[in-house]
C-alpha cells in the first residue's frame, strides 16, 4: 500500500500543482482526474482499499504515514470552504473517519486555487481573492485562520467580512 501511495505522491507532484505546507500535499479530485497516471493510480488505491469515498480533496503526508480523503461543502462556490468529513488511512491501513458537518468551528480551506488545473475557472477569481486578503494581513498568523472561527475573527478584527468572494469594509 504504501508503495502505491508512494507512486501517487510522486504522479501528482510531478503536475506542479498543489498545495503543500505543514508536511501535508493537498491536490482537488478534478486535477487528479485529469492526469492520467494519477488517476490510474488513485483509482486503484481506493479498490485496494475497497473504499469509495465521497471527496473532492486528497491529502497526502510527505512522511506517507498518512494519506487523507477530504470532502469540503461547496468547493467550487465557497470562498473558504468548511471542511465536512475527513477518511484518514493510517500507516497501520486503519482507516479512520471523522465527521466535522455538525461543528461550528470546522476546519477551512485557504489558498485552493493551488490545488486546481491552472486552467481552471476557479483558479483566476481565488488567486484574486486571496492576494487582496493577503495585501490586507489576513495570512499573517496562519495558525490562527485554520478554523471557521479563527478565519472570522481575523478578518472581523482587520475591519473587514467576506460576502461570496467579495472583500467588503465593515462599517463602524
Amino acid at each position: 500500500m504504501k508503495a502505491l501511495c508512494r507512486e501517487l505522491a510522486g504522479s501528482l507532484k510531478s503536475t506542479g500543482r498543489g498545495k503543500h505546507i505543514g508536511g501535508y500535499s493537498y491536490y482537488h479530485m478534478s486535477l487528479i482526474q485529469a492526469d492520467r497516471s494519477s488517476c490510474m493510480l488513485f483509482n486503484q488505491l481506493v479498490r485496494e482499499l475497497n473504499f469509495e469515498p465521497e471527496i473532492n480533496v486528497l491529502k497526502i503526508s510527505v512522511s506517507l504515514e498518512r494519506l487523507s480523503f477530504l470532502r469540503y461543502e461547496e468547493f467550487d462556490q465557497a470562498a473558504f470552504p468548511c471542511l465536512l468529513m475527513a477518511h484518514t488511512l493510517g500507516a497501520d491501513g486503519s482507516l479512520k473517519t471523522r465527521d466535522y458537518s455538525g461543528r461550528n468551528n470546522p476546519p477551512i480551506l485557504h489558498r485552493k486555487e493551488l490545488l486546481l488545473l491552472s486552467d481552471n475557472p476557479l483558479v483566476r477569481k481565488a488567486e484574486a481573492l486571496t492576494t487582496q486578503l493577503e495585501s490586507l494581513g489576513m495570512f499573517s498568523e496562519p495558525k490562527v485562520i485554520g478554523t471557521l472561527q479563527g478565519w472570522e475573527s481575523k478578518l472581523t478584527s482587520l475591519g473587514y467580512s467576506l460576502r461570496g468572494n467579495t472583500v467588503l469594509k465593515s462599517k463602524t
